[in-house]
């Protein structure tokens, strides 16, 4: 037995066992303190309160999801346009199942982002050979970008494993159109029905990709219909929450979304003009790629390339630009983006393998949509997390760098070649691990990035403790501390006592007790309690 069990084990192919590896280490680094280091903000918060209503009956699943910031500028929560309510449900189930507490609601997107590793390696498997495709999931492993989407509870954070599903899924209706099985269907369905309620670019991209692949399987063969039946009705039925809400209520949730487009001002940034705004969305492309393959700079569009051709420059990026090290990176960031994409439509072109061609094809057409809708939303503040949709593109172009080169130079140049840009990519995000590893052990976080339970719950219980028993406390805090009272008003419902928040002036002149006031700095002559890195003292 012991000599079969053996044998059996010699006969799994290596590149298993690399995947199994290249899986755990991703597991460990989502999952490694995931409870004190489990960021909450407001919009986790919102969700949490939802949940935990749900939880003790006093309200019903809801029937619609997040709203889309932009569709309703300065009007009621009510006329804004919802997503679906998908993200919910994959919250209060979790929360049935674990606990209702906020880092039982974040496993649905530790989850998929966990099982998007494996998909990762078949989705690239498609293109790249074993290898290549095992070299790139090993990156997406240590992606501190991906990484730290796992770690709290946000509807935009399960994108990934849903766009790789849609995808393999949308490739196996190309391939093999009336042959395609059964069980693609269904997948086909789950993930463009739980992918158009997590996001407005997926919830506008993923219909018209389906169309066109429809298309294009049933032209002239129509036999491959009762598949895509069956994608419809599993698609209805992931959508359930939604179709009865709009059947309800009018379809006024539509309707929004409708009036929106309809607007002449679809785009705050239209006034800049069409080639301004083509060449701002192409600098955010060439920002986002690097930042998510290498997790260098800020987390949000700087427009540096942009900032080149103009005249008015910033007296960052003119001190910016003086570091040559800094010229470096912008320069490899330009070249890499660009020379990728190049490929990606010489590839397009030439390649001969229908299969890849497809494959190619089908990519290109998603990177276009979403540079397109991107494009309409641009504004100034462009978070990175945006680009969340296209987060396999910079592994896709690292991809086709190491095939061209290996067409192009000898074994040995293209080995060292490999290693160091492969060494680079990877060291660069172990830095990116190790120093916020770092400073959320050694030290609370600070400032604007003072959301994590590891500051949250030591507060929340303090205030909890000095309530004095009565159901009603005022707080107040520096501008950079005061968004902590967010997550902590939910803390503080749960034990049936009200936070509100009132500044210092109306605290004394109202007699408001007891009112607790918050800093980053320690306070003169005054009895504080420091948590974290929060000095809390109470007004008398």
């Amino acid at each position: 037995m012991k000599k079969i069990l053996q044998n059996k084990i010699k006969a799994v192919p290596i590149q298993i066992w690399i995947l199994s590896a290249i899986v755990i280490l991703g597991i460990f680094l989502r999952t490694y303190r995931f409870h004190d280091w489990l960021e909450m903000k407001s919009d986790q918060t919102r969700d949490a309160m939802l949940v935990h209503e749900v939880m003790i009956g006093n309200s019903s699943w809801p029937l619609l999801g997040p709203t889309v910031d932009g569709t309703g500028r300065g009007i009621a929560v009510e006329n804004l346009f919802h997503l679906g309510p998908i993200y919910y449900w994959f919250e209060i189930i979790s929360a049935k199942i674990f606990g209702d507490y906020p880092d039982k609601l974040a496993y649905p997107d530790l989850l998929f982002s966990i099982l998007s590793i494996p998909l990762f390696y078949l989705f690239f498997k498609k293109y790249f050979s074993e290898n290549l495709s095992l070299a790139l999931t090993g990156l997406y492993s240590i992606s501190f970008f991906s990484i730290q989407y796992s770690r709290f509870a946000w509807n935009p954070n399960s994108i990934p494993f849903f766009i790789l599903l849609f995808f393999l899924a949308l490739y196996e209706f190309i391939i093999h159109k009336e042959k395609i099985k059964w069980s693609w269907a269904v997948l086909l369905g789950i993930a463009l029905g739980v992918g158009i309620q997590l996001h407005i670019i997926t919830f506008l991209i993923f219909p018209i990709i389906t169309a066109c692949v429809l298309v294009f399987s049933t032209k002239n063969n129509w036999n491959v219909w009762k598949k895509w039946a069956l994608v419809l009705l599993v698609f209805m039925a992931v959508n359930t929450g939604q179709i009865i809400s709009e059947i309800k209520t009018n379809f006024s949730n539509s309707k929004i979304l409708l009036n929106y487009f309809s607007r002449s001002n679809l785009g705050d940034n239209q006034k800049s003009g069409f080639l301004f705004n083509f060449g701002k969305n192409i600098d955010c492309h060439i920002e986002a790629n690097a930042h998510m393959l290498t997790s260098l700079g800020q987390e949000e569009c700087s427009f540096y390339f942009i900032n080149l051709l103009t005249n008015e420059k910033s007296g960052s990026f003119s001190k910016n630009m003086k570091d040559p090290i800094f010229r470096l990176a912008l320069l490899s960031s330009f070249v890499f983006s660009f020379f990728g994409y190049w490929v990606l439509a010489y590839n397009c072109k030439k390649e001969k393998d229908k299969s890849k061609k497809y494959f190619l094809l089908l990519l290109a057409l998603y990177m276009g949509m979403v540079f397109l809708f991107i494009m309409l939303s641009l504004k100034e503040n462009l978070n990175f997390r945006y680009f969340n949709n296209g987060f396999f593109v910079p592994f896709m172009l690292v991809g086709f760098f190491v095939d061209y080169f290996f067409k192009k130079f000898t074994r040995f140049i293209w080995l060292l070649a490999m290693f160091l840009l492969f060494f680079s990519i990877g060291i660069f995000n172990v830095i990116s691990i190790s120093s916020a590893t770092k400073e959320l052990t050694e030290t609370y976080k600070t400032g604007y990035n003072a959301d994590f339970l590891v500051q949250i719950e030591p507060v929340a219980e303090y205030l909890i403790a000095h309530s004095n028993g009565k159901k009603d406390m005022y707080i107040n805090g520096d501008f950079s501390i005061v968004h902590i009272s967010f997550p902590l008003e939910y803390f503080l419902k749960r034990q049936n006592i009200n936070l509100l928040r009132i500044s210092k002036e109306e605290a004394i002149f109202s007699g408001a007790s007891p009112f607790f006031y918050m800093s980053n700095k320690a306070p003169k002559d005054i009895d504080y309690e420091k948590i974290g890195k929060i000095y809390i003292f109470k007004l008398n």
